[in-house]
């Protein structure tokens, strides 16, 4: 058996003794394959003794087996495949397979090779009797033949089936020494080991050996199933299932047959791992066949387990009716194609019910399974974000597009020295027809009219740097007041991509405004270098003093500084400021540290006296800063101011506080001082604590609110912020009880600001007792008001008499004037409505109830043309009707308007059924006047012309912006509605 010579141990002792106990042929040989020892089968079939050589055996095929060894060394040294062993020629004639196995080198002991050979046929008994030594009398050699002819027969029986089996098979002992294995077995193991102990830890799992002995399981007579994985003599990983048994009969012997579940599990990783891909790429797959159709996908673990899926799982969840309008030309290209079994890639659009619009990939591809079915596979990609993406990239091209030629700015893409493409611009600007600018026009042909710039552009760009570009100003041909500026800068090249010839970008820029604006910036600086010459000038007009000092003493002073220092700047140069310094040894002119510690630009504050060369001894206030490096180091600039002016005046304020603090103490008036911020009491006269009704001592401090409670204090506090904000005196009147009587007191709020002395702001209030003067003012104002509704009465009152005087008039001359009786009897109606207005206003005053003047304009024309008018008030708010009031503005144009609608009504009506109501509403008030009669045809209110009587003078009259006129038939019956709003319509107190 080919390979079983793996199995056998590296002992040489145990070697040996299997050799002698084998009934096969078996060689020892050395590192020349010469024979160093050979068992009793191998001298009487080989025909072999020690220390011969091999040329003599030859294989079945006439061939010499030394070649075949040499090149089986050779393979092995060099970690191939060993050639296929040949078949060698026994002395009896029959033929025997070679098997050759490598030898662990041992101290001591020459042996490197292994040669065995296994007879194909039964070997002849003759040749066996004398590999085994007698053990019994002669009598007992036909019963010892016969049992080792059967022992012969099974060792053969299973080194067939191990032969024929195409699992891992191997026979071994409990004790762990391994008897027989097929070459699917020991391909599984580097080396050659011959006892369990030497194989893999895998392997030993497998076979049930742990610790040197059998598992307990085993010693039965069922079997035992293990599993475990193992990496191969390849270096590939194995998953191995095992099932080992004891054999029946014998306690010491074991079989196993080994399962390779690689594949399987193969499988079913690569099914996982489709499966995951598929749901996280949103890939659908499937599968179609021309005699079964669609075959469904494989459920996977997540399906089954009751996950969700993902929607475009697979060709089958995409149906006409999910297809897009637009994309159904392409979806029927994919149906076409499935039929006809022919390869496509289509992109369309659906309209999925939970996800909306997604744009969908599916690819068909035609394939043959191993059995020659023809199938076609489906895979369907979601697109939808390539496709949103494109679609913006699309529109950020468009965009960028229309920025570039809306910019103002000549831009082209060159490959070499040759025009890729350009904007409209550039060509504008280098002043080129369309077809000069086309593709692959030379640059020198670009700037034929700029010949000068064109030369270096064309030298330049061979040799332009990435990292650098070539800038060039110029002037269009024929124009002297355009300035152009070119740009040319290298593209960098992808990762990976090297372009043939360098690519380069150029901008063209007009720079006419900018050239204008360096001519003005360069006139800046001469003004500047003027103003600079002009700025000592200036300085020494000022009334501050400017004095400079470096560090070697007093640099440079303006005319104040030498007005106030009483000398010239030939005096104090080089001095120290200081030699102007009273003596106080504190004085700031004295302190050194600023010259170092001042930071650029950071200032210092001082007020000091100093004392000028003539002796004379003055307050300043002044700051010192420093202005950087003068011409032997940093500089520090001193700015005084002479307060001594105001240091007496700020005496002078003194003395006037005191003496205003005294007058407000003995003033009869009411006055206080506050403090703006808190609005506290600082200060109060007597009569202010009369006035609040509580001692001088307890008022200092407290707040408006704790001398007048918090409602009165409140509007107090809010008076004297608005006080204090406008900067103004602020007048209030305030009605305060006294001793248990309403006085009202004349308050005057006065911001006091910009105190000399330092001391916070300050709020002076003076108050007075106007009481007197107020109810005098009052009386005299009630009186006046008396006065004028006594004279309007008799006005309204006269100006009635005269209307009604005149409508007497109209009738009188009516009667003698028939003929123009009918509009001198609508005069009449007019004047005597405008004379009831007047009525009502006699008896009133202010705005006339809406109520009252719908009454009288009723009676007037009821008296007028003696028909009855049947007057209601209706509506939500009909019980408030007395509370609607007309302006005196608007009382007489809606009189006049009623006057004229009721005169219609009759005028054109029957003698009974007109009725006039009065519908209030929350919001409006409704008045509805319905009689019997019919409009004429084609009747429309909005097409009747402004005029002096009828609807037109109506009109005219009604006020637009709170009042509506409509006119409408409705039935047998005409009705006029007439709607008033404010602001012509107001909603009065209750009578």
């Amino acid at each position: 058996m080919p390979s079983q010579l793996t199995l056998l141990p590296q002992d040489p002792t145990a070697l040996r003794s299997l050799m002698a106990a084998a009934v096969e042929p078996m060689l020892l040989l050395d590192a020349s394959l010469q024979v160093l020892e050979a068992n009793e089968a191998a001298v009487l079939q080989l025909e072999l003794q020690v220390g011969d050589e091999l040329h003599g055996l030859l294989t079945a095929t006439g061939t010499k087996l030394l070649d075949w060894l040499r090149l089986a060394v050779q393979a092995h040294a060099e970690g191939r495949r060993m050639p296929a062993a040949p078949s060698v020629q026994l002395r009896n004639g029959s033929c025997a397979h070679v098997s050759l196995a490598s030898q662990e080198p041992q101290p001591g002991d020459p042996a490197r090779w292994l040669l065995q050979a296994q007879p194909e046929v039964a070997r002849p008994r003759k040749a066996r009797k004398p590999a085994v030594k007698p053990m019994a009398p002669q009598h007992a050699e036909p019963a010892l033949e016969s049992s080792r002819e059967q022992a012969e027969r099974a060792y053969d029986e299973i080194d067939q089936w191990l032969a024929l089996s195409p699992q891992p098979m191997v026979l071994f002992e409990a004790g762990g020494l391994l008897l027989r294995c097929n070459a699917s077995f020991a391909a599984l193991m580097p080396g050659s080991p011959s006892t369990l102990h030497e194989t893999p830890a895998a392997i030993q799992n497998l076979l049930g050996w742990q610790r040197g002995r059998m598992l307990p399981a085993l010693q039965g007579t069922q079997a035992l199933q293990t599993q475990a994985s193992l990496v191969d003599t390849s270096g590939r990983t194995r998953w191995l299932q095992a099932q080992v048994q004891r054999q029946a009969g014998t306690a010491q012997r074991y079989m196993a047959v080994l399962l390779d579940r690689t594949a399987e599990q193969e499988r079913d990783l690569a099914h996982q791992q489709l499966d995951a891909l598929m749901d996280t790429a949103g890939v659908g797959l499937a599968t179609f066949q021309q005699d079964a159709g669609w075959l469904r996908p494989r459920t996977s673990a997540k399906d089954s387990s009751g996950g969700s899926s993902h929607p475009l799982a697979g060709l089958q969840g995409v149906g006409r009716d999910i297809v897009e309008p637009e994309s159904l030309p392409e979806f029927e290209k994919l149906q076409q194609a499935l039929k006809k079994g022919e390869r496509l890639e289509v992109e369309y659009a659906v309209r999925h019910p939970e996800l909306g619009q997604r744009w969908l990939l599916t690819r068909v591809e035609p394939g043959a399974l191993a059995s020659g079915q023809q199938t076609l596979s489906v895979v369907t990609l979601d697109v939808t974000a390539r496709h949103q993406a494109q679609t913006r990239n699309e529109q950020l091209l468009r965009e960028l597009t229309t920025i570039m030629d809306s910019s103002g700015l000549g831009m082209a893409y060159l490959r070499g020295e040759r025009l890729v493409r350009c904007n409209p611009g550039f060509a504008q600007m280098l002043d080129l027809q369309p077809r000069a600018a086309s593709a692959g026009t030379p640059v020198a042909e670009l700037f034929a009219g700029l010949p000068t710039l064109g030369r270096e552009l064309t030298a330049a760009l061979p040799s332009l740097d990435p990292q650098e570009a070539f800038e060039a100003e110029f002037q269009p041909t024929g124009e002297s007041q355009r300035w152009l500026a070119l740009s040319l800068r290298r593209v960098r090249p992808a990762l990976g991509h090297e372009p043939s010839e360098p690519e380069t970008i150029v901008v063209i820029s007009d720079i006419s405004r900018l050239k204008t604006q360096q001519t003005q910036l360069q006139a800046l600086l001469q003004e500047r270098e003027l103003a600079l010459e002009r700025e000592r000038a200036v300085l020494d007009s000022v009334q501050a003093g400017i004095v400079t000092v470096g560090s070697t003493g007093i640099e440079w002073m303006n005319r104040s500084a030498r007005r106030m220092f009483g000398g010239d700047l030939v005096n104090f140069a080089g001095a120290p400021i200081s030699v102007v310094a009273t003596s106080d040894p504190m004085h700031p002119f004295r302190r050194s540290s600023w010259l170092e510690q001042l930071a650029e630009g950071e200032a210092e504050n001082f007020e000091c006296q100093l004392q000028a060369r003539d002796g004379r001894v003055f307050w300043v206030f002044g700051n010192v800063v420093s202005t950087g490096q003068g011409t032997q180091g940093r500089q520090l600039t001193y700015a005084l101011l002479d307060v001594e002016r105001r240091r007496q005046a700020e005496a002078q304020t003194l003395q006037a506080q005191a003496s205003l603090r005294r007058i407000i103490e003995t003033a009869p008036l009411a006055i206080g001082l506050f403090d703006a911020g808190t609005l506290r009491i600082e200060q109060i006269n007597q009569a202010a604590a009369a006035l609040a009704g509580r001692p001088e001592a307890e008022l200092l401090g407290c707040s408006p609110e704790e001398l007048f409670g918090p409602e009165r204090g409140g509007h107090i506090r809010a008076d004297m912020l608005a006080a204090r904000s406008s900067g103004e005196v602020t007048q209030r009147d305030y009605e305060l009880s006294l001793h248990g009587e309403m006085r009202i007191w004349d308050a005057r709020y006065t911001h006091l600001v910009d105190l000399s002395d330092g001391s916070p702001e300050q709020l002076l209030l003076v108050a007075s007792d106007v009481t007197s003067q107020r109810a005098a003012e009052a009386a005299r104002l009630e009186a006046a008001i008396a006065q004028r509704e006594l004279l309007v009465r008799e006005v309204h009152h006269r100006i009635k008499n005269n209307l009604q005087g005149v409508a007497g008039l109209l009738q009188q001359i009516a009667a003698r004037r028939p003929e123009v009786a009918g509009v001198i009897n609508e005069a009449v109606g007019q004047v005597q409505a405008i004379a009831q207005v007047y009525g009502l206003q006699v008896g009133s005053t202010g705005p006339l109830r809406l109520r009252r003047v719908v009454e009288s304009i009723t009676g007037s024309v009821q008296r007028t043309f003696g028909r009855v008018i049947h007057l209601a008030v209706t509506g939500p708010q009909a019980e408030q009707v007395h509370q609607w009031s007309l302006p005196e503005a608007e009382s007489i144009p809606i009189a006049l308007s009623l006057n004229e609608l009721l005169t219609n009504a009759v005028k054109h009506g029957p003698a009974d059924g007109l009725h006039c109501t009065v519908v209030c509403e929350a919001d409006h008030v409704l008045i509805e006047i319905r009689n019997r009669g019919s409009l004429p045809p084609g009747f429309d209110l909005a097409q009747l012309r402004g005029g002096v009587s009828g609807l037109g003078l109506v009109r005219a009259l009604l006020p637009r912006r709170s009042a509506r006129l409509s006119l409408e038939q409705q039935g047998e019956e005409v009705v006029c509605q007439v709607e008033l709003r404010p602001p012509g319509l107001s909603f009065l107190l209750p009578l």
